[in-house]
Formats: C-alpha cells, structure tokens, sequence
C-alpha cells in the first residue's frame, strides 16, 4: 500500500534524508491467502519421474559414500527415464529427455559402464564430462537447458566437483548455494539430481547427518536418497526422505553381472506381527491389491490396512503398485528395462 508522497517523481524531492526516511519505513503488504481459501482451491498433484521416488520437479540429493555405486545408480536411472522400463520396481511410464553431467568421468568410461551394464545407447540422453563451476556452471546449465527444451532431468555428478573452489562451509554459505540449484530446477521446470558425497565418520543415530557439508543441504533439497553400503558387499538400503511422500528405506543390492541396482527380495522376510505377516501372505499369493481389496481377506479396515502398509513401506517390506492406491511386496527384481 503506497502513501501519497511515493507518487511523487524522485526529482521532486529535495530533502534526501526525508526521502530515505520515507523508503525506509514504507509498508509492505504480503500476498496472503486464509486457510479456507487454500483448502477450497484445488492444486495439481505431486508428478513423479520414478513414483514414490523422485518427483518430477525440484532438487533431489542422491547420496553416499566414495566408491559404493553411486555413479552407476545415476546412469541407470538416466537411461530407464530415457527409454521407459523399470527402476527399483517401480515402472517408469514417461520417459523424458535427459541431461548428464559427468564431472568425474570421461566419454570412454561412460561408454565403458554403458557396455556393462548391456544399455542400448539413447539418442535422447545428453553427456558431458565438463561444466563451469559454481555460479558460471549454473548459468551453462541454464543456458544447455534453453537450447534442449526437451531435456525435463539434469543429472550433477558431483556436487563436489561443480562447487570446486567456494568459500568456506558454513550454513547460510551452503543454504545459499544450494538455493540457487533449486532455483535453476524450479524456473526451468526440471527435476535436478545431485550427486553428493558423506562423511567418513558414521552417525549411528541419524544416517542423514553423515552427508557432506551443512545441515542446510538437506534443508533446500526437496528429496533425499541416501545410499549405504559396505564397501565389501553388494547389499546396502537406499534411504529415502522427501517433501513430497513419506520417509521409507528400500533394501538394494548392486548386480555385478548387470552392473546395475535393484531391489533385494522382501518375500523372505517375517514380520513383526501376526497382522501383517497375513498381509504380507496374501499379496505374495494375490500380487498387487488395494487396501479395500485385502479387507475382503482379513478382519480389519481399509483405513487400518493402509496404515499398516504404510509402515511396512518405510521397513523396505512393501512398496506402491501399477495402479494408484495399490501395494505390493518387494520381489527380487525382474531384469531392468532399458
């Protein structure tokens, strides 16, 4: 809301300190909306490049120790979001244009892992081995992305790499980074996948806390995949943590004949209690069901059904279906799709 003064042309005013007077104590009114007016609007729903997995816009950290096959998970999701298939046993039903930054390989080893992993090559997955830094990075990107409006994933890998040469880490320092790669994701429309590293030491209260740098990496990004394994086995869980869906953690193993991850069986696993072993029971007998489909089963509600598979989720036990609204449980993984 403006006074009657801030009307008035600058050169009209002679008096420079009651001018900054002025500018100093302007009001400014916030565009606000009641409660009831955002609860009768209706909003698009979350759209997701892997469901349940990673959305379709924003910024997602992929996370993990050095060596464990992080870069190999990153080139198979590329190349299923590329061609459509299956990814962690959740299908892939749009494939998209994509964009690879890989900062800490070169052309003959990305063929090298592509020829491993028995990947058709794809007309539609741009590479490159070399970007700017830091803020002249951001701004190739932007501009990559204004010639290939196609191009809907961009891939950094790694954060490390892209932010070579910053000041020191401290967290308004990295919120502010960060929240210029989010910006990028969010006026270009894409999802952007980060690359990042953690720590050598090991948290035994909260795995989040071993990722590199400030707490303020995991306040900006919009999903967390957190990838821990030994170094000496294939086994590990990817922990995931978003925005946009519930905290869960996937078993995972790395197949070192396909050179690529999926998902360790579940259908093996017992568990904690008489209810969801008979849940567990019948949708490795019937496949995939709903809630309302599996009550007709067992004496206990949809609601309650949902509840209980929800928590099963986030034990890596269960995980959505084909269809919305439905489960299913955590098989070996059939051969990816690429």
């Amino acid at each position: 809301m403006k006074t009657r003064n801030e009307n008035r042309p600058i050169a009209e005013l002679n008096n420079q300190e009651l001018h900054f007077e002025k500018v100093k104590n302007r009001k400014v009114i916030l565009d606000v909306l009641t409660s009831k007016e955002i609860h009768e609007t209706d909003y698009p729903a979350i759209e997701f490049l892997v469901d349940g997995l990673i959305p379709a816009r924003g910024l997602t950290l992929l996370c993990g120790a050095s060596k464990t096959g992080k870069s190999w998970m990153v080139l198979q999701l590329l190349h299923v979001l590329c061609s459509g298939g299956i990814f962690l046993g959740q299908e892939v039903a749009n494939p998209c244009s994509c964009l690879y930054l890989a900062l800490e390989d070169s052309p003959s080893r990305l063929k090298g892992r592509e020829r491993k992993m028995g990947v058709a090559p794809a007309d539609n997955l741009f590479m490159t081995t070399a970007c700017p830094s830091n803020g002249e990075g951001i701004k190739a990107i932007r501009d990559t992305l204004e010639a290939l409006p196609e191009v809907k994933v961009a891939a950094i890998d790694t954060y490390g790499r892209f932010a070579s040469g910053r000041s020191e880490s401290t967290f308004q320092n990295d919120y502010d980074w960060m929240g210029r790669l989010k910006t990028l994701a969010d006026e270009c429309n894409i999802a952007l996948i980060l690359v990042h590293h953690t720590r050598k030491m090991r948290d035994e209260l909260d795995a989040y806390n071993e990722i590199l740098g400030t707490t303020a990496n995991m306040a900006v990004a919009d999903s967390i995949l957190l990838l821990i394994k030994n170094r000496f086995s294939n086994d590990g869980e990817l922990s995931c943590t978003s925005r946009d869906y519930e905290s869960k953690t996937l078993p995972v193993r790395f197949d070192t004949a396909s050179c690529t991850w999926k998902l360790r069986d579940a259908s093996t696993f017992r568990a904690s209690s008489p209810e969801r072993q008979r849940l567990l029971d019948i949708l490795k007998e019937h496949g995939e069901m709903s809630p309302a489909e599996l009550a007709t089963h067992i004496n206990s509600t949809p609601k309650n059904i949902s509840n209980i598979l929800a928590a099963m989720s986030k034990e890596g036990i269960v995980i959505h279906g084909s269809k919305r609204g439905y489960w299913k449980v955590i098989l070996e993984s059939p051969p990816e799709a690429m």
